[in-house]
This record gives structure tokens, C-alpha cells and sequence, in this order.
């Protein structure tokens, strides 16, 4: 996970750092994501997103992003995400 204003930076890796991550970090913050788009290119996905969460000042913040996935049949085996 890249550094941003919602999340600190980090790294995850395998299934149970995921899910541990996403109960720590992702019930405890007000943020409310919004797919704008998806691409699909072979066995390449994009979805484009737009968050909104309100910041430690109290200030509504808004973040956009692009997750890239690579799949394996019907499995994710790459993913990088990238914040603008």
C-alpha cells in the first residue's frame, strides 16, 4: 500500500495480513470508495476509484486511485496499486 493521506504505507503479503489489515485498518476510518471505471485488457483489469474519507482535522479528503490486477484463470496473481 502506498503512502496517502487515508492509509499508512505498507506491504502485504499472503491472505491472512490482508484480512488482518483490512479488520484493523478499514473499520476503524469513515471512507466510502466509488468505482468510477473498469478496463479490461487480456488478462489484465484496471478499476479506477474515487475515495472519500474525512481526516484526522476533520476535513473531508478525497484520493483517487487506479488498481491494477493481473489474473491466472479466475485468480488474482499480481496486484499494484497507484495513487495520484
Amino acid at each position: 500500500i502506498l503512502p496517502n493521506p487515508v492509509l499508512p504505507a505498507t506491504t502485504l503479503t499472503g491472505r491472512e495480513a490482508i484480512l488482518t489489515f483490512m479488520r484493523e485498518q478499514l473499520d476503524a476510518i469513515d471512507l466510502k470508495q466509488e468505482i468510477e471505471q473498469i478496463s479490461v485488457n487480456g488478462d489484465f483489469a484496471t478499476a479506477y476509484v474515487v475515495s472519500t474519507s474525512t481526516g484526522s482535522d476533520g476535513e473531508q479528503q478525497t484520493v483517487r486511485w487506479a488498481d491494477l490486477f493481473q489474473f491466472d484463470g479466475d485468480r488474482i496473481c499480481q496486484h499494484v496499486s497507484l495513487a495520484g
